[in-house]
C-alpha cells in the first residue's frame, strides 16, 4: 500500500512537470511567434521606408532634371538674345562703315570735279 501511494505520488507529481513544461514549451512556443511577427513587421517597416527614400530620392532627381532644364532654356534664351544684340550692333557698325566710305568717295568725287572744272577753266 505504501508503494502504490508512493507511485501514485510518483505519478501525480510526474503529470505536475508535464503541465508545467507543457505549459513553458506553449509559451516558449507564443514567444516564437511573436518574435517572428516583430521581425515581419519591421521587415515590412523597413521595406515601406525604403520605398519612401526611393520614391523621395526620384522625386528630388526629377524636380533636379527640371530645374536643370529651365537653367538651359533660360542661358539658351539669353544666348539667342546676347547673339541677336551682337548680330544688330555688328550691321550698325557696318552701315556706319559704309557711310563713310561713301561720304569719303563722295567728297573725293567733289574734290576730283572741282579739280576737273578748274582745269578746265585754266584751259
Amino acid at each position: 500500500e505504501k508503494h502504490t501511494a508512493d507511485v501514485a505520488e510518483l505519478r501525480a507529481e510526474h503529470d505536475n512537470l508535464r503541465e508545467k513544461l507543457e505549459a513553458r514549451v506553449a509559451l516558449a512556443e507564443r514567444g516564437r511567434e511573436q518574435i517572428a511577427e516583430a521581425r515581419r513587421d519591421e521587415a515590412a517597416e523597413h521595406k515601406a521606408s525604403l520605398q519612401r527614400a526611393e520614391k523621395a530620392h526620384a522625386d528630388a532627381l526629377e524636380k533636379l532634371s527640371a530645374h536643370a532644364k529651365a537653367e538651359q532654356k533660360a542661358a539658351l534664351e539669353e544666348l539667342a538674345v546676347t547673339s541677336a544684340a551682337a548680330r544688330e550692333a555688328t550691321q550698325i557698325e557696318h552701315r556706319r562703315k559704309l557711310i563713310d566710305v561713301e561720304r569719303e568717295h563722295t567728297e573725293q568725287l567733289e574734290t576730283a570735279e572741282r579739280a576737273h572744272a578748274a582745269a578746265l577753266e585754266a584751259c
